[in-house]
C-alpha cells in the first residue's frame, strides 16, 4: 500500500501489484524501506526520505508527510542507512545512518533510547551520535538499535524490555553500550523486538523475544544474551520478519523458522523448515 506516500510515486494512493517507477532519478544505489517510509542514498551520496513523517522520521525538520522522495539536508557522504520497521506511524519510526567517515547519525522517536545519544530525545533532522569514527554496520528494531564497529564489536542502544539489546538485562540503554567482548561479529539484523547476528566464522546467534520460535534456538524463551543457533558454520546472511526469520547458507539454501506457513503452533513453528 501506499497510503502513507511510502511508494514515493507522488500519491497516498494504494498501488496495483506491478512495479512502478519513483521520480526520473537513475542514480538510486541503495534503498531500505522502513514502517510505512523508506530512505534512500544516491550514487553521489546523498540521503533521501519518502513517506510517513509524523516523528521526523524522514529527518527533513518537519512532520510532514512525503509522497515523493526529498533530499535530506545537503550532506553528499552518506553511506548505510536504516529506517525503523515499526508500522505503528503514530507511535514510532526513527532511522539511523552511517556516513562514509565512520561517523553514526540518527533521528526520529528517541524516547526509547534508540537514538543511543544518551538524551531519549526525538531529533527532526539527522543528529551525529557520540563522537566516534569506526561503525561500520547498523539494524533497527522497532525500538532499539545494533550496530557493528570496524573492530567487529557489537554494540545496541534502546528498549529492552524482551532483552532484545542483548546485554543480559531488560534494561533500556539510552546510550550505547557494548554487548559481551567479542570482536568477530560480521553482520546484524533485527525486527521488533527480535535481534540477529552472524559472525566471521559463519556461526549464527540470535536474541530477545522469542514467542513465536522465531529465534530459530528450538524454544520460546525469551533471551538477553545472544545465544548460538545450532551449530553450523556456513550462515551467509539473515533477517527478521515479525514473527519469523529466514537466512541464507553460503550453500545457497535458504532457511525459515519461527511461525511460517500459517502454522501457528509453537513447537512446529521453532524447528527449522
Amino acid at each position: 500500500g501506499g497510503g502513507n506516500g511510502q511508494l514515493g510515486n507522488g500519491t497516498t494512493a494504494i498501488a496495483g501489484g506491478d512495479p512502478q517507477p519513483v521520480g526520473t532519478s537513475t542514480n538510486w544505489a541503495s534503498v531500505r524501506a522502513g514502517g510505512g517510509f523508506s530512505m534512500g542514498i544516491q550514487a553521489d551520496g546523498t540521503l533521501w526520505g519518502w513517506g510517513a513523517n509524523s516523528i521526523s522520521q524522514l529527518g527533513d525538520g518537519t512532520t510532514t508527510t512525503r509522497s515523493s522522495p526529498v533530499k535530506i539536508g545537503t550532506a553528499t557522504d552518506w553511506a548505510v542507512v536504516a529506517p525503523s520497521p515499526s508500522a505503528t506511524l503514530t507511535t514510532n519510526g526513527f532511522t539511523m545512518a552511517i556516513k562514509t567517515n565512520g561517523t553514526l547519525w540518527g533521528w526520529g522517536l528517541g524516547t526509547g533510547g534508540q537514538l543511543g545519544d544518551g538524551a531519549s530525545t526525538s531529533r527532526t533532522t539527522p543528529t551525529q551520535i557520540g563522537a566516534d569514527a569506526d561503525w561500520s554496520k547498523i539494524a533497527t528494531g522497532s525500538a532499539h538499535t545494533l550496530a557493528i564497529k570496524a573492530n567487529g564489536s557489537l554494540w545496541a542502544a534502546g528498549t529492552n524490555s524482551n532483552g532484545q539489546l542483548g546485554d543480559g538485562s531488560t534494561t533500556t540503554r539510552t546510550a550505547f553500550v557494548q554487548i559481551g567482548s567479542a570482536t568477530d561479529w560480521a553482520s546484524v539484523a533485527t525486527y521488533g523486538s527480535s535481534s540477529y547476528a552472524i559472525k566471521t566464522n559463519g556461526t549464527l546467534w540470535a536474541w530477545g523475544l522469542n514467542s513465536t520460535g522465531q529465534l530459530g534456538d528450538g524454544s520460546t524463551t525469551q533471551r538477553t544474551a545472544p545465544v548460538q543457533i545450532g551449530t553450523d558454520t556456513n550462515w551467509l546472511q539473515v533477517a527478521g520478519g515479525s514473527a519469523h526469520a529466514a537466512a541464507i547458507k553460503t550453500t545457497g539454501t535458504l532457511w525459515v523458522w519461527g511461525t511460517c506457513f500459517g502454522h501457528a503452533d509453537a513447537e512446529y513453528d521453532a524447528d527449522w523448515h
